[in-house]
């Protein structure tokens, strides 16, 4: 029993203390590319309304022994006449090992406000996305952490307005994120 219990401590202490995370806080920059799946209508008549285009996230996190939790806020590069901003907040759980490289999965939420401009017609649309991500961090070094990732993600993303009597909608039904991110630890 002595033995058992004196193990599994050392195995939690050695953990938390090898994975370098628990307690720290970290700022960092996202980068990455996203695929969302849209509808607009005109009159009714739907088209395809897909954008692929690229996106920068400035985020916060704090670690913890449960996982991570990190609030981001980002732009939408312009493409396509659309523009967007996106506010968000992230649960992950936290494969910690002995490792650098430190597997993860988790959760995501955001709010979006976007604009699309296209034959001097415009058609705000805004909404929350909600999700799964997957990835991994690596250490580089004490100070710095490398992250690569995943998100998908359900939309409520949507928006009308009526041009020339024609009544527009557009709405997000999906997106898909993949990521690149660079952070300074604390």
């Amino acid at each position: 029993m002595k033995k058992t219990l004196l193990l599994a401590t050392v195995l939690l202490i050695g953990t938390s203390l090898m994975a370098g995370k628990v307690g720290d806080t970290v700022v960092g920059l996202e980068l990455g590319i996203l695929n969302s799946d849209a509808t607009s209508k005109i009159n009714g008549v739907s088209y395809d309304g897909d954008l692929d285009t690229t996106y920068e996230v400035l985020k916060i996190a704090k670690y913890y022994n449960f996982g991570r939790l990190s609030g981001s806020i980002g732009k939408m590069n312009e493409k396509d006449g659309t523009d967007g901003h996106f506010i968000g907040a992230t649960y992950d759980y936290m494969f910690y090992s002995n490792s650098k490289l430190i597997p993860f999965v988790g959760t995501t939420l955001s709010y979006s406000w976007n604009e699309l401009e296209d034959s001097g017609v415009s058609v705000e649309h805004d909404g929350f996305l909600y999700g799964i991500e997957a990835g991994a961090l690596y250490n580089i070094s004490e100070k710095i952490e490398l992250e690569v990732g995943a998100r998908y993600l359900e939309s409520t993303v949507d928006g009308s307005t009526t041009a020339s009597g024609n009544k527009i909608d557009l709405e997000v039904d999906s997106v898909i994120q993949y990521y690149i991110s660079l952070a300074y630890r604390f």
